[in-house]
């Protein structure tokens, strides 16, 4: 029997709620992101790997997964959420798009146009990613 290459739906994860994958291969993931857009209450999951958002957003994940840090959320149980309720946010489908962008190293790209740019102002915001803040300064 072959392991599955994407991320399973949880038994305890509602249909309603979308799984948006950012890697090809995250049967595995070590984080499920739990992502909320608190102005409409969407939810979404987001599997994927303390490493990757590590990298990608050192300001946040960095430094909660950094090495001898004990916050509560470096400490989560295997199928435990990480719960990121983002202030303002309409859809938590444009977070999983930022990580996509950042992992091909790029500010803006794929799902990301000139009508979500208030959007991905409260994501980079609430998660302190600099190079997305910066990119927005020079649009305006």
């Amino acid at each position: 029997m072959t392991m599955p290459r994407t991320f399973q739906r949880p038994d305890n994860l509602p249909n309603d709620i979308p799984i948006y994958n950012i890697t090809a291969r995250d049967a595995d993931a070590d984080l499920i992101l739990k992502v909320t857009a608190l102005a409409t209450k969407k939810s979404a999951v987001i599997p994927t790997y303390k490493k990757v958002v590590s990298d990608l957003i050192p300001n946040y994940f960095g430094e909660i997964f950094k090495e001898g840090k004990n916050f509560n959320e470096s400490r989560l149980e295997k199928d435990e959420y990480f719960e990121c309720k983002i202030p303002n946010l309409i859809e938590p489908k444009l977070f999983a798009e930022i990580l996509n962008n950042l992992q091909r190293d790029e500010a803006f790209g794929r799902g990301i146009n000139a009508r979500n740019y208030d959007q991905v102002y409260h994501i980079a915001n609430f998660f302190g990613i600099e190079r997305l803040l910066g990119a927005l300064r020079r649009l305006t």
